[in-house]
């Protein structure tokens, strides 16, 4: 099998265009498709948390869309490999990046088609209806066969009306970013607001409740299938008119040979059968002068005059196989057509009261979010009034037990006073006595003998310091007989530690008495050790003498 008949096949088209039909056409086949149907839907989703949301079956939206008998579900391919597509997967595919040329977007958009290329259990076949604004990319990215999938406009939008999430898909596509400059400008005129909300279903219900009436939506919608004509189609490998496929059976061999030359094999379409309409002279001047208006729009915004003349001529070829309504023949037509009319009546009325709803709806909401508001305030106020209450509290019970401290602290005031004024008025009392007026001469007498024992006791002391260092001194001249004392006195600590600061105090006076002969005495040794001595406390020099002393007294024996 060569690798043109393993490429991938890319369906470009826009909705009600066939593209399900055709879609089915490939997965029927038995030359091995594995078809993906709308692999930009939003509904794939839930591929990632909920992927068996992906194989829940809706006949009645089948058999209201006129879409052909499926065997499986629309998403069953994606449901086989859900793992990878909730991976990879991004809600922005959907609208969002419908028209985007970011180089981040592009690549998140290539990772994801490569993802369902190399997992398809086949030939790879993806139809796509949200790809119109990002065939360049897809086409750079991965080859294969693109194929264009038109429709007449007129029957296509009339379609629409089969389910009016059609319309809403037009307004989300509008909504994408990086729109071309004749969508912008034609969102103004419509007014046609952005909106983005978290998620898909956020912008449906907005746009749902901003609906636009029947001519702007075809106006609308010719734009985008103008893009598309001028855009998309040039870029594909084939084109196939779903109208001719229906009509012709020298359209369909051509197509099928078309196909098997690209190496697309095994496909037939002779049940191909799309609703085809005949239109008066009031359904062409309705369409007509919206296109005209919109071919206005594409060369104000830089289309050449070749290709919207293109557009052109497709519109006169449709307005040529207008009807004569007033004829006998098309009495059927005319009624039809009328049919269309009154249809249009309606939609518009609905859209008005849809549009008023949304308006009353958003009002309530804001209101209730208002309110929600007020009440979270309120709520907010009242924990605030509660904390407040709750630290006034505590505050009062501060200043009870403050004040409970004040008053134990006042009464302890009035007990010491109590007490101070008693010791007092006892006190005048015991003065006032007659035993403390009887027993006042011998408490005087007691003053004096106190008096005469301290001064006793002065003289005594100093006598007695007096004598013991004249002993001292005189010991101090018998360094033997000093040496015997202190070994004797030693093994009383206290009495010797007294004797011993008496005699250090004799010496003191002493050394203040006689300096100049201690100085004169000792003069070679005081002289020699002239610098420590004086660096020396009193305690340490008065050892420093005795050992002078006891040195000199040792000497003076052996000379004797």
């Amino acid at each position: 099998m060569n690798s043109q008949n393993t490429a991938p096949v890319f369906i470009h088209s826009l909705f009600r265009s066939g593209s399900t039909y055709i879609f089915n056409v490939f997965r029927r086949s038995k030359s091995g498709y594995w078809c993906y149907q709308e692999p930009l839907h939003e509904h794939l989703i839930h591929a990632a948390t909920k992927p068996h949301k992906l194989l829940e079956p809706d006949k009645e939206m089948q058999r209201k869309l006129r879409h052909p008998e499926l065997k499986k579900p629309y998403f069953y391919e994606f449901y086989v490999i859900a793992d990878e597509v909730g991976q990879t997967f991004r809600k922005e595919f959907s609208y969002k990046q419908y028209f985007t040329s970011s180089k981040e977007d592009i690549a998140n958009l290539k990772t994801y088609f490569s993802v369902l290329i190399k997992n398809a259990k086949g030939r790879p076949v993806l139809q796509c209806c949200r790809t119109m604004g990002r065939i360049a990319q897809l086409q750079q990215a991965h080859n294969g066969v693109h194929i264009f999938l038109y429709r007449n406009p007129w029957d296509q939008w009339w379609s629409y009306k089969n389910d009016g999430n059609f319309d809403i898909a037009n307004l989300l596509i509008s909504n994408a970013e990086n729109p071309p400059n004749y969508i912008t400008n034609l969102k103004k005129e419509l007014g046609i607001k952005n909106f983005h909300g978290k998620n898909t279903q956020q912008d449906i219900k907005f746009f749902n409740g901003n609906r636009l009436d029947p001519i702007s939506t075809y106006k609308l919608f010719y734009a985008l299938w103008s893009h598309a004509m001028l855009e998309a189609r040039p870029l594909c490998n084939l084109s196939i008119s779903i109208d001719q496929l229906s009509t012709s059976n020298t359209y369909r061999n051509k197509t099928i040979a078309e196909l098997e030359l690209a190496g697309i094999e095994g496909l037939e379409f002779t049940d191909c059968s799309v609703p085809i309409a005949t239109y008066g002279e009031d359904d062409g001047a309705f369409f007509l002068g919206a296109e005209n208006q919109i071919h206005q729009l594409l060369l104000a915004n830089g289309y050449s005059e070749e290709q919207v003349n293109h557009l052109k001529q497709l519109s006169k070829k449709r307005s040529e196989s207008l009807v004569d309504t007033t004829l006998p023949e098309n009495f059927t037509v005319r009624d039809a057509m009328r049919a269309r009319e009154i249809a249009q009546q309606s939609e518009a009325e609905i859209v008005e009261v849809q549009r008023l709803l949304f308006s009353v709806r958003t009002q309530a909401e804001q209101a209730e979010a208002k309110v929600e508001q007020a009440e979270a305030k309120a709520e907010q106020a009242e924990a605030k009034a509660e904390q407040a209450e709750a630290k006034a509290e505590q505050a009062e019970a501060k200043a009870e037990q403050a004040e409970a401290k004040a008053e134990q602290a006042e009464a302890k005031v009035e007990q010491a006073e109590a007490k101070a004024l008693k010791f007092h008025s006892e006190l005048l009392l015991l003065y006032a006595s007659r035993s403390w007026l009887i027993t006042r001469p011998l408490r005087d007498l007691s003053l004096m003998l106190n008096r005469l024992i301290a001064l006793s006791s002065r003289l005594l002391k100093r006598h007695l310091n007096h004598l013991t260092t004249f002993i001292i001194s005189r010991i101090r001249r018998h360094p033997t007989l000093m040496i015997r004392l202190r070994a004797a006195t030693i093994r009383f600590p206290r009495f010797y530690a007294r004797a011993r600061n008496i005699a250090r105090g004799a010496v003191d006076i002493k050394m203040r008495k006689s300096a100049p002969n201690l100085s004169s005495a000792r003069g070679k040794h005081v002289g020699d050790l002239k610098g420590p001595i004086a660096s020396l406390t009193p305690s340490a020099k008065v050892i420093y003498l005795d050992l002078l002393d006891l040195q000199a007294g040792i000497k003076n024996r052996e000379e004797k």
